[in-house]
């Protein structure tokens, strides 16, 4: 039995159910919430440091912007209507939940432009792009605006009882700026591996190609792994609308529908979440990390069990007072205004009489209608069955109290895809109005039912047909019976004495309560749920997983350090104590090897020092020789030359023979004199510190005095060259002079020296024969000499000399650059 509806049925709250989609909100609900409190301690954390905070704070609005739609979408979804309308019969029209629904698009909105800005900063400001994200900025602002003024203008609405709602159309701004952010995380992406759009390769083709190319390599670096990352959780959209796609073909299910949109939308916030935490190392918890994982897995598998268990549980429902076939209801008009209602046996009536279209129709009526006393002389016929007095019905009309204008609801039911007939038979003293479906075989939903009203104001439903069973879904109110009854209109206030109240008997409301019954308790459960994990998983991986790292690194850090013989206890026999025994067991290996060879190296130190004492003795034998290849040598070479000349001058001229025995004894005593000055040198460290120009000066002085030759000696500085270079250059240039005296026969020597800190040149030319470098045969020591001498200091020798046109040897030292 229907009765009338009682002003509690209207109180605030007092129409919010839980359900399947009210569990997935929230879910989300809970996941955003918790994601935007973290990343507001995060962005607080960078500004105190001095860090650049603004791509956190705009990823912090996103998510932030996400939790108030999230609430207003949790009402929506509570309230049962689907997209019917934000208002349902049951919710108090001044109440916050049906005032904020409307408001839902202006926040997707705002976390939707505070995203765009977020995709032109991270990973990296997009090059040149400052001015475009200014008007991207301006133009979603300006949207924005727009969403505000169609929210106000849909809370008036409501308040006005009017279902006026947005315009589909208006959405394509957010779709766009989804594309658009996908467009921009593939820039991030393009620029990240270092492809500037800005710089294309010559022609149009090669760009495509070229960008192409860069978006199927590997990631190159961390920003490009990030902008991918971004690029892909960025399009899940997409999966949703390739499942609406889908569904609307008959290819998926409304609960596999429902379960994939709210996993994609967990994924799609958590994976934004790590993927930024993960770019950021340095910055990011990694107890927040595992937590938000466990906490999104609950979230995940508690909204699948809600989703799997939604059918069964579905078809359990039997709607109370539900109106069968072959069943009549009797509207029977009293004194005070209001209606008598009961049962009478089955009378239907012809079905026959005038045809309704889709359309509906009005019908004069041939009689005075009283209906809560008010008297009408038309009638509204609507396609599907329903009447009303003031304006064609609308399902949308009984979503205010239900009914905001005075209507007769034989049976509220949408009309099936095989279509359905409504006919209008008018008699002097009664009306009929008759609905019967155009059934398809094995169609279930199919009704059929009439709507009698007589001259005296009585009204009688007669149900014709009847699904046995009809399939409830909570956010389509019209897949099965809605409501039957009958509204006064604008009389239904809580002030209106009950006779005239709506008489409606909501199945719809019923079938919600059912589900609440079902879904209410897992609420509290799941807040629980979430709030121990948060609390506790941190405890957890704290104990078994965070402090065993901790003591296993502070571990490392000392071997590292030098204790190699360092060992960390273990905790559990896990994965990590078994990291544990390896590092240990590596640990006590090291130390017994760095034991065992500091035995080995005190050995070993002991034959190096032998060998380095020999190589010393080595390079000492090597420098003697060279030294008294280069002074004391050519000194007596010279005199054995001319004490072989000596009794040939003797016989040809006693005075001549005379000076030779002169210049023979000068050349011993030189000789002696070098040889003195080595023992001298070798004694003591000491080398001679005079500046090499004046010793070159002094070689070419002798060589000139002996030889006779024409001798040209330019000399500039040298006093700030090292020692060792200072030798080198004395002792080639007497190597140099004397292989001249020996060899080329000259009449004419020019030397050239300067010397400058950190460099010095050496020229020697002669005149003489000459000799062909590259045909030199045989162990010439005196050539070796020189080019080793060269090598010891880093010097270059270069020695230029052709047949007959004489020689020229140049030696170049500039001092290295360690830095």
């Amino acid at each position: 039995m229907i009765q009338p509806v009682a002003p509690e049925n209207l109180a605030v709250g007092a129409g919010l159910f839980w359900n399947p989609g009210a569990i997935s909100y929230l879910s989300q609900l809970l996941l955003a919430f918790m994601l935007s409190a973290y990343l507001a301690r995060r962005v607080q954390a960078e500004r105190r440091q001095g860090r650049d905070f603004a791509p956190t704070l705009l990823f912090c609005l996103t998510i932030g912007f996400l939790v108030p739609a999230l609430v207003t979408a949790l009402f929506h979804a509570m309230s049962g209507g689907g997209w019917l309308a934000y208002a349902m019969p049951w919710l108090s029209e001044p109440s916050f939940p049906l005032l904020s629904m409307p408001w839902i698009s202006f926040l997707c909105g705002c976390a939707a432009a505070a995203f765009v800005q977020f995709a032109y900063r991270f990973p990296r400001r997009l090059a040149g792009t400052k001015r475009e994200s200014l008007i991207v900025g301006a133009i979603m602002v300006a949207m924005l605006l727009v969403e505000v003024g169609i929210a106000i203008r849909t809370d008036i609405a409501l308040l006005s009882d009017d279902p006026w709602m947005r315009p589909d159309w208006f959405a394509t701004w957010l779709n766009v700026s989804t594309l658009w952010l996908g467009s921009l995380f593939v820039r991030q992406y393009l620029q990240a591996q270092r492809v500037v759009l800005a710089k294309q390769p010559t022609g149009i083709l090669a760009g495509i190609r070229a960008n192409l190319q860069a978006c199927v390599r590997a990631p190159a670096n961390r920003e490009a792994k990030a902008a991918r990352g971004f690029l892909i959780f960025a399009l899940l959209p997409i999966v949703h609308t390739t499942a609406l796609v889908l569904q609307s073909e008959g290819l998926l299910g409304p609960y596999p529908m429902d379960i994939l949109i709210c996993w994609s939308v967990l994924a799609q916030l958590t994976g934004f979440t790590l993927v930024y935490l993960g770019y950021l190392p340095e910055r990011s918890s990694f107890l927040f990390k595992l937590t938000t994982i466990s906490v999104v897995l609950l979230l995940a598998t508690v909204n699948g069990a809600c989703w799997i268990v939604a059918p069964g549980y579905f078809s359990q429902f039997r709607a109370p007072g539900m109106v069968v076939a072959g069943q009549e209801v009797r509207f029977s008009p009293k004194v005070d205004g209001g209606y008598a209602v009961g049962d009478v046996p089955l009378a239907p009536e012809p079905v026959a009489g005038r045809i309704v279209g889709p359309k509906g129709a009005q019908v004069p009526l041939p009689f005075d209608f009283r209906f809560y006393g008010r008297v009408y002389r038309t009638i509204q016929v609507a396609g599907d069955g329903t009447i009303g007095f003031e304006h064609l019905p609308q399902p949308t009309d009984v979503v205010f109290r239900y009914g905001a204008r005075p209507a007769i609801y034989p049976l509220l039911v949408a009309v099936p895809e095989s279509g359905t007939s409504v006919r209008v038979r008018v008699h002097p003293r009664r009306i009929v109005v008759t609905r019967r479906d155009r059934c398809a075989p094995l169609q279930e939903r199919c009704y059929g039912f009439q709507a009698v009203l007589h001259a005296n104001g009585r009204i009688d439903f007669a149900y014709l047909a009847m699904p046995a069973q009809p399939r409830f879904q909570p956010f389509e109110p019209l897949a099965a019976p809605w409501l039957m009854g009958i509204t006064p209109g604008h009389s239904a206030d809580a002030a209106i004495p009950a006779n005239t109240r709506p008489i409606i008997r909501d199945y719809h409301r019923d079938f919600l309560t059912h589900l609440d019954r079902l879904y209410a308790p897992i609420v509290p459960f799941l807040i629980a749920a979430v709030f121990i994990v948060l609390v506790g998983m941190p405890l957890l991986f704290r104990g078994f997983l965070v402090r065993p790292l901790e003591r296993l690194l502070r571990g490392i850090r000392r071997f590292r350090d030098g204790e190699l013989g360092t060992q960390v206890n273990v905790s559990f026999n896990d994965e990590i104590g078994y990291l544990t025994e390896s590092f240990n067991a590596m640990a006590r290996s090291q130390h017994d090897m760095v034991n065992g060879l500091e035995a080995m190296v005190a050995e070993r130190v002991e034959e190096v020092s032998d060998i380095a004492a020999r190589n010393a003795q080595l390079e000492e034998r090597a420098r003697l020789s060279a030294d008294l290849h280069d002074s004391v040598s050519q000194t007596l070479f010279s005199a054995a030359l001319l004490a072989d000349a000596v009794p040939e001058q003797w016989c040809r001229d006693p005075k001549l023979g005379t000076q030779a025995l002169t210049r023979l004894a000068e050349l011993n005593r030189n000789a002696l004199s070098e040889m003195r000055l080595l023992l001298a040198e070798l004694r003591s460290g000491a080398v001679d510190q005079s500046p090499p120009g004046e010793r070159i000066k002094a070689l070419a002085g002798e060589f000139q005095e002996e030889h006779g030759a024409s001798m040209h000696v330019e000399v500039n500085g040298g006093g700030a060259l090292p020692p060792e270079v200072r030798s080198t250059f004395h002792r080639i240039a007497q190597e140099c002079l004397n292989n001249i005296a020996r060899h080329a026969g000259a009449s004419a020597v020019r030397v050239t020296f300067e010397g400058l800190p950190g460099q010095a040149l050496l020229v020697i030319d002669d005149d003489g024969c000459g000799f062909d470098p590259a045909g030199v045969e045989g162990d010439h020591l005196g050539l070796q000499i020189m080019r080793e001498r060269a090598e010891r200091i880093g010097a270059t020798l270069e020695i230029e000399s052709i047949s007959g046109r004489g020689t020229t040897v140049t030696l170049v030292w500039m001092e290295q650059d360690d830095g």
